[in-house]
């Protein structure tokens, strides 16, 4: 199953045709990942002011561990990822756009930005800027990372250790 969604992912075009794609597996590679830890991951959910769609929402459904601790620091068992397909490096305006998401009550101020190529060093040094004014943390993960956790589904231990370093990694950056 794990080398099954790496080929998935790797197979899976850039773009606006295969976005949709995109998020079904992204949402499907956390869930292997980290359940129990989270629950069933919703896929496409909406705000009614402003309207905004979030790509995925990971519910947290554990009382320890680092999803647990993520919730209680930034503020919500509710965890959103946002998914770009696109075929090149992730640009400022969209982590702009998805900091807003964060707006809505109830969800947390960590969000993980999923993009097929790493983020240029404007979306960086924009998501810098985000962190340090309105204290809203976003993790980047490239298909390098998506494919890591796509490996490791299933071992929920081991799977945490990898996004931990990845979250401290970036966090470390800004």
């Amino acid at each position: 199953m794990n080398a099954r969604l790496q080929r998935r992912l790797a197979s899976l075009a850039p773009g606006k045709p295969e976005a949709a794609r995109f998020e079904v597996l992204t949402a499907l590679i956390f869930k292997r990942a980290f359940q129990p830890s989270i629950d069933r991951p919703l896929l496409q959910t909406s705000s009614p002011h402003p309207n905004y769609r979030r790509d995925i929402i990971l519910p947290v459904a554990t009382p320890v561990g680092l999803w647990h601790y993520w919730a209680v620091v930034y503020g919500s068992d509710l965890i959103m990822i946002e998914c770009k397909n696109h075929a090149g490096p992730l640009g400022p305006t969209d982590v702009d756009l998805t900091a807003k998401y964060l707006r809505r009550p109830g969800l947390a101020r960590l969000a993980f930005i999923a993009t097929r190529k790493p983020p240029s060093p404007e979306a960086v040094e924009v998501a810098r800027d985000i962190f340090r004014v309105d204290n809203k943390l976003l993790i980047f993960l490239a298909d390098t990372e998506l494919s890591q956790l796509a490996q490791l589904g299933g071992r929920g231990t081991e799977a945490e250790a990898y996004l931990r370093r990845v979250y401290q990694g970036q966090k470390m950056v800004l």
